[in-house]
C-alpha cells in the first residue's frame, strides 16, 4: 500500500490551528519512514492541543523507531497520564524499556497491557505483548516463564514467525537444542527471510558439532543480510573449527570491516591465524582487541599463548597474569602460566594441583574438571578421571568431549558396556564425531560383539575421508581389516 500525506498538507491551510491534521500528516509520514518529519508534526499537534494523547503516543513510536527511547518513554508517560486507561501506551512503553534494558519496568508495562486486554477475545497486540513480555523476561534469566509468555504468544497467533524465534533462542540457552531447531525451522517457514532465524539455527548446529550444516545457514543469514556481522563471525568458527583457518580469517575480515571496533572478530581471526602458525599476526590481533577493550580477559590468555608458542615465556607469563587478574576462573590460563614458569625455571609442572586451585575459585567450572580429568587420565589415575569428567557432564550436561574422555577412562578401566554409554551420547551431541564412532566399535569389539562394531568402524571411515584426516583413515582401515579376518 502506497502512503500519501499531499491531502493533509491541502488540509493545513484551511485548517491550521486543527491538531488533528498535523496529527494525521504525521502518521502518513511515519509510515512512509519518515520519522523526523512525523516527529516535526507531532510537536506541532501538541503545540495546538497540549492534551492531545494520540499524539504524544505516536510520536513515542516514532522516537522508537530512531532510537530516541528515553525521550519515547516520556511521550508515552505523558500520554498515560492524560489516560491512564491507554492500553496500547503501555504495550509501546514496555518496548522501549526493553530496549533500554529496563526489563523489570518493561514487564509490568506489559503486565498491564495483557491483565487489561479482554481475555475472550485475544489478538495480534495480545500475542505482541505477550512476546515482548517473554524477551523481557528472557533476559532476566527467567526461562520458563519466557517460554510460556512465547507459547501464548504463538496460540493467538499462529504465524507469529518472532515468538517461535525467540522461544527457540531459550530453549538454546536451556540445552534443549532440537526443540530450539524445531522452532527454528518453523519461524523459517513462515518467513523464508528471517536472517536471525538462519544465524541462530546455524549456532545451535555448531554446538552440536554439525559444522557443515551450520555453515550452510550462515550462508543463507549473510545472503539475505550481506551486513550481518554475527554471522560472518558465527561461520568463521565453525570453518576454523573444520580445520579451514584461512576461509575463516576471510570471514572475519568482513566482520571486522563492517565492524572496526569489533574486539571479538579480532580475537576470532587471531585465534584462525595462530592455527596457520603464523603467532606474530595473531599477536597483533589480538594487541588491536585488547585496545579496544583493556578488560577482555580472552585477548589476553590468546595472545599469552600466542607470545608462549613463539617462545617469549616472560611475556607470556605477564599476559596470562593479567588474563587471570581479570578472570581468576580461567583454569587453562593457569596452567599455561606454570608451564610457561617451568620452561624458564627447567622443573616440571603439576597441572592437577592448578585445576585444583581454579575448581576451588570457582566449584562450577566444567572446564576445570574436564581439564584435571584429562590429567589424571595422562597419570593413569582413570577411576579419579572418571569422577571429574562425571562432573563436567553434570555442569554441562552437552559437554562432548567430557563424555568422550570418560568413555576412553573406561575403556582403559575395561569397562565396555559403560563406554558404550557414553559414546552413544558423545555422538548423539555430535554426530560427525570420528574418534567416537571408532571407539564405539573398539568397545563392542572388545565386547565380542563384532557385528555391531563393523558399522561404527564403517561410520568413522566415512567421516574421516570427508575430513581428509589421513591418520584417522588409515586406523579405520586397519581396524576393518581386523573385523574381516
Amino acid at each position: 500500500m502506497k502512503y500519501d500525506f499531499s491531502d493533509h498538507d491541502e488540509d493545513i491551510p484551511l485548517k491550521p490551528d486543527n491538531a488533528k491534521v498535523y496529527n494525521n500528516r504525521g502518521l502518513a509520514k511515519y509510515r512512509l519512514g519518515q520519522y523526523n518529519a512525523a516527529i516535526a508534526d507531532y510537536g506541532i499537534a501538541i503545540q495546538l492541543k497540549p492534551y492531545f494523547v494520540d499524539a504524544y503516543n505516536n510520536r513515542g513510536l516514532a522516537r522508537v523507531r530512531l532510537g530516541q527511547y528515553a525521550d519515547a518513554i516520556s511521550d508515552y508517560d505523558y500520554a498515560i497520564q492524560l489516560k491512564p486507561d491507554l492500553v496500547e501506551a503501555y504495550g509501546n512503553r514496555g518496548l522501549a524499556r526493553v530496549r533500554l534494558g529496563q526489563y523489570a519496568d518493561a514487564i509490568a508495562d506489559y503486565d498491564y497491557a495483557i491483565d487489561y486486554e479482554t481475555p475472550f477475545t485475544p489478538g495480534d497486540a495480545d500475542a505482541y505483548n505477550y512476546n515482548n513480555r517473554g524477551y523481557a523476561k528472557a533476559r532476566l534469566g527467567q526461562r520458563a516463564a519466557a517460554i510460556a509468555d512465547f507459547d501464548w504468544a504463538i496460540r493467538i497467533k499462529t504465524d507469529y514467525a518472532e515468538a517461535y524465534h525467540n522461544r527457540g533462542v531459550v530453549k538454546d540457552e536451556l540445552g534443549q537444542y532440537a526443540d530450539a531447531i524445531a522452532d527454528y525451522d518453523t519461524a523459517i517457514r513462515i518467513n523464508p527471510d528471517y536472517a536471525e532465524a538462519y544465524n541462530n539455527r546455524g549456532h545451535v548446529k555448531y554446538r552440536l558439532g554439525q559444522c557443515n550444516a551450520a555453515i550452510s545457514d550462515y550462508d543463507i543469514a549473510v545472503l539475505l543480510e550481506p551486513d550481518y556481522v554475527e554471522a560472518y563471525i558465527n561461520r568463521g568458527h565453525a570453518k576454523n573449527e573444520l580445520g579451514q583457518h584461512a576461509a575463516a580469517i576471510a570471514d572475519h575480515d568482513i566482520a571486522i570491516r563492517l565492524k572496526t571496533d569489533y574486539a571479538e572478530a579480532y580475537i576470532n581471526r587471531g585465534i584462525a591465524k595462530a592455527q596457520l602458525g603464523q603467532h606474530a599476526a595473531a599477536i597483533a590481533d589480538y594487541d588491536t582487541a585488547i585496545r579496544i577493550n583493556p578488560d577482555y580477559a580472552e585477548a589476553y590468555y590468546n595472545r599469552g599463548n600466542a607470545k608462549y608458542s613463539l617462545e617469549q615465556y616472560n611475556v607470556a607469563i605477564a599476559d596470562y597474569d593479567t588474563a587471570i587478574r581479570i578472570n581468576p576462573n580461567d583454569a587453562e590460563a593457569y596452567y599455561n602460566r606454570e608451564t610457561a614458569k617451568a620452561l624458564l625455571e627447567q622443573h616440571d609442572v603439576d597441572p592437577i594441583t592448578y585445576y585444583d586451585t581454579a575448581i576451588r575459585i570457582n566449584p562450577n567450572d566444567a572446564e576445570a574438571y574436564y581439564n584435571r580429568g584429562k590429567a589424571k587420565c595422562e597419570l593413569g589415575q582413570y577411576a579419579d578421571a572418571i569422577s571429574d569428567f562425571a562432573t563436567a557432564i553434570q555442569i554441562k550436561p552437552d559437554y562432548t568431549e567430557a563424555y568422550y574422555n570418560r568413555e576412553n577412562a573406561k575403556d582403559r578401566l575395561g569397562q565396555y558396556a559403560d563406554a558404550i554409554a557414553d559414546y552413544d551420547i558423545a555422538i548423539r551431541l555430535k554426530t560427525n564425531y570420528t574418534k567416537a564412532y571408532h571407539n564405539r566399535g573398539y568397545a563392542k569389539y572388545q565386547l565380542g560383539w563384532t557385528s555391531a562394531a563393523k558399522p561404527d568402524f564403517c561410520t568413522a571411515l566415512r567421516f574421516a575421508i570427508k575430513a581428509g584426516d589421513v591418520d584417522a583413515i588409515t586406523i579405520a582401515e586397519n581396524a576393518l581389516r581386523i573385523l574381516n579376518e
